[in-house]
């Protein structure tokens, strides 16, 4: 595969920001860690979610990373000093040794241990009534890092930001560990080592493997590595991608191949940027008859302009009806308005389960509530049915 990617570079057989064989070689060892992490993840079910979004991530990091290596191995046969492949390949030895085996191990090592983090970070989620704090843990490794153990024992709230840069691991092939505890939080101490680069985030909030504060995304040329990257996920060229959307800061996206149809372009791409800002990544297929593809799951979005018991009902039936047809399952998406009364959602949705139920097929797995423009969360049907709702 590298070798491959050579020979296109050499001979400037390709064509786009990065040479599509050096990004497959990375994306295929980070997609390996996530798969890892996430072996027993059921469609439908937001550990699947979080681990399709995990790869999407996985994929713009591959690009940017694979635009860096392209760049610098341009660079080295512009300099002229190789008169043949083979020449030119043994000149850049030591750039492929860095970026597809040293650095990549790195990579897949940390991947690997910030996926499985990410994982029980939902768990601890769930359980906080329980075990409201985190401690963080020592390393288990043979050699621990002296300024890490700084860290060892720090015990803050779930919901404190400290999490938000500090959850383990926080450096490359960083082996400190973290767990839920009831036992009473104490303030951390000053002066604390900072998280690496690309390592001080919390993967489990904010669906990214690596942030942003890598170097590799400091190469630029945003908008153009995006759509490359979306196309080779698809196979497709790109100039098929129609970019709508592009969040700078978490690197969501909303993107279609072809025009949708003008009665839903302006309210899908409305719900679709609610999404994409929160770093997801949206699809909006135009030629497939559901709404939108959001992390790899089907999602019908419902824009109900009345607000009444009824038009819940309708519009929430009419979106199951779509996907028993289809037979797919999927999510639904309630995008409303603040003025809208609960106890007419809940009875709409209520009727509309239990009228599906009654036909014998299955609703959704989810469903999503967007007031205005601001995501809420989601509930499953049996949430909805004990009245519970995410605002």
């Amino acid at each position: 595969m590298v070798d491959q990617a050579l020979r296109n570079i050499f001979y400037q057989n390709y064509t786009g920001i990065f040479e599509e064989e050096l990004w497959r070689a990375t994306l295929g060892e980070l997609n390996k860690a996530v798969d890892q992490a996430f072996k027993d993840a059921k469609p439908g079910t937001p550990d699947k979610a979080m681990a399709n979004k995990f790869k999407f991530n996985n994929a713009l990091f591959s690009a940017y990373k694979s635009a860096n290596q392209t760049q610098t191995l341009k660079l080295l046969k512009a300099a002229g000093k190789a008169n043949t492949f083979a020449e030119y390949k043994k000149q850049a030895a030591g750039i492929v040794n860095d970026y597809n085996n040293q650095w990549l191990k790195t990579e897949y090592a940390s991947a690997k241990a910030r996926a499985r983090s990410a994982k029980n970070w939902q768990t601890a989620v769930n359980n906080a009534d329980l075990y409201p704090n985190i401690e963080y843990l020592p390393s288990i490794a043979a050699d621990p890092r002296e300024d890490h153990k700084q860290y060892y024992h720090v015990v803050r709230p779930i919901n404190d930001p400290f999490w938000d840069s500090h959850l383990p691991p926080i450096s490359w092939r960083c082996q400190c560990q973290w767990k839920t505890t009831d036992a009473p939080a104490k303030q951390a101490p000053t002066n604390l080592p900072q998280p690496q680069p690309g390592l001080d985030s919390n993967p489990g909030k904010t669906g990214a493997i690596f942030s942003q504060t890598h170097n590799y995304f400091d190469f630029g040329n945003d908008q153009a590595v995006v759509k490359q990257t979306i196309a080779s996920m698809h196979g497709k060229s790109v100039n098929d991608v129609m970019l709508y959307y592009m969040d700078t800061k978490t690197k969501g996206v909303v993107y279609s191949f072809g025009k949708m149809a003008a009665s839903e372009r302006v309210n899908n791409i409305r719900t679709a940027i609610v999404y994409a800002k929160l770093g997801n990544e949206v699809y909006l297929p135009s030629q497939f008859d559901v709404d939108s593809i959001i992390n790899g799951i089907f999602n019908e979005f419902k824009h109900p302009q009345a607000v009444s018991k009824s038009a819940f009902f309708e519009r929430f039936y009419r979106g199951m009806e779509q996907f028993r047809d289809r037979k797919i399952i999927g999510d639904q998406t309630l995008h409303i308005t603040k003025d809208t009364l609960k106890g007419n959602i809940l009875n709409g949705l209520k009727n509309a389960i239990h009228k599906a139920d009654a036909k014998g097929f299955k609703p959704v797995n989810n469903v999503h509530f967007i007031i205005e423009d601001d995501y809420q969360g989601s509930v499953t049907i049996a949430e909805i049915l004990t009245d519970k709702l995410p605002f």
